[in-house]
This record gives structure tokens, C-alpha cells and sequence, in this order.
């Protein structure tokens, strides 16, 4: 995203596009740039292992409530 190398600036900015996309805000197919940088960025073996923790059964879910003391 800030330049040909990967770098925090991909991680930073995959969720709010990823967020504009979702809730149609934005259109991947008017910005194909964009949506094979965020295809580069998905397929990456780090992004993956994350989503294999984050959603061991594939889906996304509510985070656990918080206990008060």
C-alpha cells in the first residue's frame, strides 16, 4: 500500500478497505488496484495462519463478554 514492498502501512490499512468494502462503502471492482493489493495481501502464509487462530471454525464471532470484578 505505501510503496512495492510489503510494510506496516498493508497491515495497517487492510481492515478499514476490507470494512468499506463489507459494508459497501466501497466498490472493489471501480479500484482493481486496490482489490488485487488486498487479494496480494490476504493470500500472504502470515495473514493466514492468523485467520486459522482468529476463526478456528471460519467464522467471525463476538468477542468473549468481560467479566467485572
Amino acid at each position: 500500500f505505501g510503496g512495492s514492498a510489503f510494510s506496516t502501512a498493508d497491515i495497517m490499512m487492510l481492515f478499514p478497505i476490507s470494512y468499506a468494502i463489507r459494508m459497501n462503502v466501497a466498490d472493489p471492482e471501480k479500484y482493481p488496484n486496490i482489490a488485487a493489493w488486498q487479494t496480494k495481501v490476504e493470500a500472504r502464509p502470515a495473514f493466514q495462519r492468523m485467520l486459522a487462530a482468529a476463526r478456528p471454525d471460519g467464522r467471525v464471532s463476538p468477542p468473549p463478554s468481560l467479566t467485572l470484578p
